[in-house]
């Protein structure tokens, strides 16, 4: 519903939507378009400007319509802090990732050594210990 200020004291003007459209459907859409413009200066340019067309017709059939493709969104650098803060982030995960490749690495190695350590006399002691910690176990019940 559409409302005019009044002329005199007392004498508002509503007209529904409906009814405005009938009557001039530019009208609906260039109030509505100036109601969403901020109140300034350019505001009166802006609304010389538009033009609005009711139906199909329109003087410019000679140039093709082109839809409107949204720019891509440009995105503000990081500050200069916060950035290095991201950095050193970064390189500590990587620095763990590394660190525990290592390690596994490290592992798979002192176990290869200790096979190798375990020859002869130290063998026969490994599988001693063995024997007696079955033997414990045994005594316990736990098997």
């Amino acid at each position: 519903m559409a409302a005019a200020p009044p002329a005199f004291t007392g004498n508002l003007k509503e007209r529904r939507l409906k009814d405005q459209m009938e009557k001039d459907p530019t009208e609906v859409i260039r109030k509505a378009v100036m109601r969403m413009l901020p109140r300034n200066r350019l505001r009166d340019d802006r609304d010389r400007k538009l033009r609005i067309f009711s139906g199909s017709e329109h003087p410019f059939h000679d140039r093709p319509l082109e839809p409107f493709a949204m720019p891509p969104r440009q995105v503000r650098e990081m500050r200069p802090q916060a950035r290095r803060a991201l950095i050193r982030a970064q390189k500590k995960e990587q620095d763990r990732a590394a660190a525990s490749t290592k390690d596994d690495k490290d592992e798979e190695e002192d176990k290869g050594k200790k096979m190798l350590e375990v020859k002869g006399k130290a063998r026969k002691k490994a599988t001693l210990g063995d024997r007696k910690e079955r033997l414990i176990f045994n005594k316990h019940g736990i098997a």
